[in-house]
């Protein structure tokens, strides 16, 4: 019986059939019988296409190659696109038969996006008139939902260089045209959704094409492009406002290129296209722009008359008439929607005018001057910054007269905002500060505390309140601390809103390492802060979750206080002195029973997945002085440890740990007296620090910091979740804490209903015990060893962390074949090498639940230090069933080994090719996978040159014809 021929075999008969100008009908029958095969297809249509021979184009019509291309797949939530070779043809023989493949193209129907990409491109490769033809196929796709790429705008150039103007102009329209992205009615219901224009093409490529390609367009048909432009952003605007023209020009900051004009899609283009061809229809007809902006004056779309006023403010020469007519018509001056554009046309141009008008425009500004209030309102304020901001603007023209007027207001408000600062950010500029830092820094203490007790709103609209001038006396601390540094003991006297002693708390601490810094006041001020209580809350509410909390009472301040102690032990340099460290761990020592945070508040966080356990702790006070708490006492054991090296004390104490700190942190254990999850996780991390500064009160309180009783888990998760958080090893530990990481593993057993931990928890145990393994500390043969028991409870993608734990040392340490480390290691992937088979007998349905652990072991493989021939097996099924084989690192490895072990190495590659998945990896390693076949090729192994022929083959099958060549060394 005959072999079977391989498929470069069938390719050389395809090759005779190929440079055919006229195909027999028996040469089209061998032609359809071969192509039957997908990858003899694949093969005929792309040599086909490189012949450029339209010979095969009639015969393959009529047998209807080209009627059907096929549809995109659904496969669960993916879409896949199918190849269509012919197309590869249809490209190639454009520019020689035209008009039969336009019509062809015309004929068809597809929703596949690549195919009409590839159609688009074809068109460039055919005469103008011929590409014209297919513009109506781009809109309908496009229309249909397609996206419009690249290969549009290359078209829409090219019909225009061939004057082919009316398909071209429906292309600018087509990639300028705005469309509402489909989304489902259940989002649509949702408070925050936000009806959003999204470009029909491509953003990058509208964009592009508006910065890049418009040149041809303007100079010949620049009112098409306008009345474009103009429709399309009407259309966008009604996409998201519904006609309504309160957030129509929000988005646009300024109306010129500016920093602040952050991306907005579609629109921000189709503006910068209006701005472009505004410009160049005025400097070509400027009657016919002056009608177009009259209209964009009276649009009821914002956007249009900053458009107008932009233009008319940069060709003031061409309309001087109409420029007075901005100045004179009140409705531009008091229209908040075109504030910048209006500032700029005031600042550039209100010389301009005529005597009279200007007279008329400055006395329409002052007449909106309120008079002064014995009690200003938030609307009186409002007032007099609208002026300040309009004769701020006209302030350098030569006629301006009203200097005594600007210089009151510039005194009350101090400088309005440059114009820089854009319009709606202007208009609303937020709480203002009476006092700038600077001249904070030049008053007494004694002022600067009477300035903290007149009266002002907590926040403004627009003008002088708590929060600006807190603001202003923070940046004066940080940047004058020795000046300012007195005040602190008086920031709670009783006039003093709670404000300012947070914002000066906060001050303190971007100040503290200046040398000069004096930490006695602010201690002082710390103490007093941190024995502070809310004496009112709301009804039924713990006092936490008030709204008022953070803002009216001294909590931020007493958070504040543990932040800047924290500062100050945390560090050796610039820390505070010595004799003030007594002080410091007082106050510390009330903070830690701080009111926050309460139960109720920290089971609303970790409700609202705000934060978890570990981040709440760093956000509520008693968990900061906890830290502060601790940290101080390393600080302290570091002063002591210098001053006994030097000789100034005796010995160290064996408990490192003031008696005080221990007491507090005794009662902290106690659940009944402080339930916080939040403060109990930093028992879990900082429970090495716990035993560095007393180990016999750390192991005696174990059970209490890793409580194992089921009514306590919350407890024990909690904390184990900040030991593991720190990610380090600590062996000394360990005998100490199995119990506690059998317990762990145990309760990954369970599953869902386990406490294990968090996934981060898990992954930092399996890197524990991988380090355990790697010492020998525990083994696989131990019947109290933690290693099986973890092995059989561990979900997949955790026991491939242990896996990847041991890869990382035999990557590092790059062990010798007979160290006990790779002996251990070795141990391990045959266990579990064999127990995965017996579990699976290597059936793929149920080798799932082991892929990760398999591909963990597939980075082992470089790094083994004995003979490769002794691991065949074990390479084999990690590389094969993992699919690991994508690794580069791999690939390259199994190249440069290809010549001792070439049957073993081709093999290998052939089983990787052979999978359906992941194949396409092997062409980034092209020249690896040429020197494993080459080996195989050249060796004296007669299965190993049959093996790579059939994987020389299967990669042709693929459309990979880049080894064929390697056939001839056989």
């Amino acid at each position: 019986m005959c072999n079977k021929p391989t498929f470069f075999e069938l390719a050389d008969q395809v090759d005779k059939l190929i440079p055919v100008q006229a195909p027999t009908p028996k040469q089209i029958e061998e032609a359809v019988r071969l192509i039957a095969d997908e990858a003899l297809e694949q093969y005929f249509f792309n040599h086909l296409a490189i012949s450029e021979n339209p010979g095969w184009f009639e015969p393959l019509r009529q047998q209807d190659f080209f009627d059907a291309p096929p549809d995109p797949i659904k496969r669960g939530g993916a879409i896949s696109y199918p190849m269509w070779p012919p197309l590869w043809y249809l490209i190639a023989i454009a520019p020689k038969c035209p008009e039969k493949v336009v019509k062809t193209a015309e004929e068809l129907y597809t929703r596949h996006h690549f195919i009409m990409l590839d159609l688009v491109y074809m068109a460039q490769r055919m005469p103008p008139e011929c590409a014209a033809r297919t513009v109506p196929l781009i809109v309908r796709w496009a229309d249909e939902g397609m996206n419009i790429a690249e290969g549009v705008v290359s078209l829409a150039d090219y019909l225009a260089q061939a004057e082919q103007w009316e398909a071209a102009l429906t292309l600018v329209d087509l990639l300028l045209s705005p469309k509402e992205p489909q989304v489902s009615e259940e989002a649509k219901q949702s408070p925050s959704f936000f009806h959003r224009a999204v470009s029909k093409a491509e953003k990058y490529f509208a964009q592009e094409f508006a910065e890049r390609h418009l040149t041809p367009f303007l100079e010949h048909y620049p009112l098409e492009v306008l009345h474009i432009a103009q429709r399309n952003l009407e259309r966008a605007i009604e996409i998201e406002t519904r006609g309504d023209d309160a957030s129509s020009s929000g988005w646009r900051p300024a109306i010129e290129p500016h920093e602040q004009n952050w991306e907005h899609g579609i629109k921000d283009i189709l503006v910068d296209v209006a701005v472009q061809t505004l410009g160049h229809v005025t400097q070509n007809t400027s009657t016919q722009a002056r009608m177009i902006l009259e209209t964009y004056l009276n649009h009821c779309y914002s956007i249009f008359r900053r458009l107008a006023i932009h233009t008319i403010r940069l060709n003031a020469d061409f309309w001087p008439a109409l420029v007075e007519y901005l100045f004179t018509e009140p409705q531009y001056l008091e229209d908040i929607d075109l504030y910048h554009e209006y500032w700029m046309l005031m600042h550039d141009l209100y010389d301009s005018l005529p005597t009279p008008a200007q007279r008329e425009f400055l006395a329409r500004i002052l007449a909106k001057l309120p008079p002064k209030q014995v009690e200003p309102t938030l609307q009186y304020h409002m007032g007099r910054h609208w002026v300040i901001r309009r004769l701020w603007a006209i302030k350098d023209s030569r006629s301006f007269s009203e200097h005594q007027v600007l210089a009151e207001l510039v005194s009350e408000y101090g400088e309005p905002d440059h114009p820089s600062f854009l319009s709606y950010s202007s208009e609303l500029a937020g709480s203002v500060s009476p006092k700038l830092p600077e001249e904070l820094g030049k008053l007494s203490p004694e002022e600067i505390l009477a300035e903290l007790k007149k009266r002002l709103p907590f926040e403004s609209f627009d003008g002088p309140s708590q929060e600006g001038l807190a603001n202003a006396l923070k940046t004066a601390i940080a940047n004058l601390p020795q000046h300012l540094t007195p005040i602190a003991p008086g920031l709670l006297e009783p006039d003093i809103p709670p404000i300012y002693t947070y914002h000066a708390l906060w001050g303190f601490r971007e100040a503290w390492r200046d040398k000069s810094f004096d930490w006695d006041p602010v201690l002082k001020l710390c103490d007093k802060v941190s024995r502070t209580k809310e004496t009112t809350t709301e009804a039924g509410k713990p006092a936490d979750l008030s709204s008022s909390y953070w803002m009216t009472t001294y909590a931020s301040a007493r958070s504040a206080v543990a932040d800047l102690i924290e500062v100050g032990v945390v560090r050796d340099d610039h820390a505070i002195p010595p004799e003030l460290l007594g002080y410091t761990r007082d106050i510390l020592l009330v903070l830690v029973d701080d009111p926050n945070p309460s139960p109720e508040y920290e089971q609303a966080r970790i409700a609202e997945h705000s934060f978890g356990v570990l981040d709440l702790a760093l956000n509520v006070t008693r968990g900061k002085a906890i830290e502060a708490l601790l940290q101080y006492a390393l600080h302290v054991v570091r002063i002591n440890s210098r001053e006994q090296e030097t000789g100034k004390t005796a010995s160290l104490p064996e408990s490192l740990m003031e008696a005080a700190v221990r007491d507090k942190l005794t009662q902290k254990l106690n659940k009944q007296t402080d339930p916080s999850l939040a403060v109990h996780s930093l028992f879990g991390k900082y429970f090495p620090n716990l035993c560095y500064l007393d180990k016999e009160w750390a192991l005696a309180h174990l059970e209490d910091i890793f409580p194992r009783q089921p009514e306590m888990t919350a407890y024990w998760e909690a904390a184990w979740d900040g030991y593991m958080f720190r990610g380090d090893f600590f062996g000394y530990l360990y005998e100490n804490l199995k119990p506690y990481y059998r317990y762990a593993i145990e309760q990954m057993a369970l599953g869902s209903q386990g406490k294990a931990g968090s996934n981060l928890s898990c992954g930092r145990l399996a890197r524990h015990l991988a380090a355990i393994y790697w010492r020998g500390i525990e083994t696989l043969q131990d019947s109290h060893s933690l290693v099986p028991l973890f092995f059989n409870s561990a979900p997949d993608e955790v026991r491939a962390g242990f896996v990847i734990g041991l890869g990382v040392a035999l990557r590092e340490v790059k062990p010798v074949t007979d160290s006990e480390e790779w002996l251990r290691a070795k141990v391990l992937w045959e266990a579990r090498s064999r127990t995965i088979e017996e579990a699976t007998e290597w059936k793929e349905e149920q080798l799932a639940s082991f892929a990760q652990e398999l591909a963990a072991f597939v980075d082992w493989i470089p790094f083994i230090p004995e003979n490769l021939g002794n691991f065949y097996s074990l390479i084999e099924s990690s590389v094969i069933v993992s699919g690991k084989g994508r690794s580069g690192e791999l690939i390259r490895f199994l190249s440069s080994v290809a010549a001792d072990h070439a049957s073993f190495v081709v093999s290998l590659l052939e089983k990787l090719v052979q999978k359906e998945q992941d194949r396409w990896f092997l062409i980034h390693e092209g020249n690896a996978v040429r020197a494993m076949l080459e080996a195989a090729m050249t060796s004296d192994d007669e299965q190993a040159k049959l093996c790579a022929v059939r994987v020389i083959n299967l990669f042709g099958q693929l459309g990979n014809e880049r080894y064929r060549d390697l056939l001839k060394l056989r």
